[in-house]
């Protein structure tokens, strides 16, 4: 409840909420199982603004947290897209996708909340960050990947494809350090 509250306070000023009172109803008619037919009701609310309506939807319809996450991320600067990450459950599909989408802002603004935020995260969490920061070839968890080269905990996530060799904590932060030393 405490993170509800918290989450339309942040979003609440920054919405439209003559259209986010309206939409709010719209919201109690989505069917969660239907992800896809649902999307262009979820991104249009997030180009109106509606982000209580989005808020509500992240938080009561858990097969469509990520695509309200995303609508919302989506419309916030980078100040507020943090604070957002911020308020998300750590490891859930919102958090993992806001988290994500975050790197592709200015390194400048966003390497502070990933160092902040990476000595509270599990084995899983870091792995995910070690992936984001590979991929931008950022060198500022290099120190603690080193830290889980040994650690042989499978990764597994919702709708990851099944596999013979599932990645390994250990596994992803070796490919972490290795795409450091890698030139362009």
């Amino acid at each position: 409840m405490k993170t509800l509250i918290l989450g339309l306070l942040l979003l609440a000023p920054k919405c439209d909420l003559a259209s986010d009172l309206g939409a709010i109803g719209q919201t109690a008619s989505l069917d969660q199982w239907n992800a896809l037919g649902n999307g262009p009701v979820i991104r249009r609310l997030g180009r109106e603004k509606c982000f209580c309506s989005l808020y509500l939807i992240l938080c009561r319809y858990p097969n469509l947290e990520e695509h309200a996450a995303k609508a919302i991320y989506e419309n916030l600067d980078t100040k507020d897209a943090i604070r957002f990450c911020e308020l998300l459950p750590v490891g859930e599909p919102a958090w993992r996708m806001t988290t994500s989408a975050l790197g592709k802002r200015s390194k400048d603004d966003v390497v502070p909340f990933f160092v902040k935020a990476i000595p509270t995260l599990g084995p899983t969490e870091r792995a995910h960050f070690y992936e984001l920061f590979g991929s931008r070839r950022w060198p500022e968890l290099a120190e603690l990947a080193r830290n889980d080269l040994s650690n042989d905990g499978v990764l597994a996530l919702r709708n990851q494809p099944i596999s013979v060799n599932p990645p390994t904590i250990g596994s992803i932060s070796r490919s972490y350090l290795y795409q450091l030393t890698k030139r362009e």
